[in-house]
């Protein structure tokens, strides 16, 4: 699932700009959820690449 949202997020770059400025928020979930979501997200985007793996 996650993986499907960094694809989302790389194709749809405006998106995740309104996300990040809690001008929206992801369907189905609270703006709390989707702020937890963008955080996992930038973590998972600043980091190396030797340690970008998902448990999920």
């Amino acid at each position: 699932m996650m993986q499907d949202l960094i694809n989302y997020f790389l194709s749809y770059p405006e998106v995740l700009k309104k996300l990040k400025n809690r001008e929206a928020c992801l369907i189905g979930f609270s703006s709390n959820e989707t702020e937890t979501i963008i955080k996992a997200y930038n973590d998972y985007h600043l980091s190396s690449p030797t340690t970008r793996e998902w448990d999920g």
